[in-house]
């Protein structure tokens, strides 16, 4: 994995948006956190479960904040 990015493929589903059929922020914030489950799984090859229950390794946030760009619309694919 060294040197290169770690991407994941998350679709935006109708769940996870709002009235104005936008992402709801908070679902932002969740997918960062799947595609960190996704990391551990896919790169490392442990999985986040196990590195939290057998090896006893937390990685709490501290600190989160987002700038919206341009809105993500129900049925995009995030990658």
């Amino acid at each position: 994995m060294s040197g290169r990015t770690f991407r994941a493929i998350l679709p935006v589903s109708f769940g996870d948006v709002d009235y104005a059929r936008i992402l709801y922020y908070p679902r932002l914030f969740h997918f960062c956190h799947v595609t960190m489950e996704r990391f551990f799984d896919e790169a490392v090859g442990v999985s986040y479960a196990k590195v939290l229950s057998e090896r006893k390794i937390g990685f709490p946030t501290v600190h989160t904040e987002a700038d919206y760009r341009r809105p993500m619309p129900y049925g995009l694919t995030l990658q």
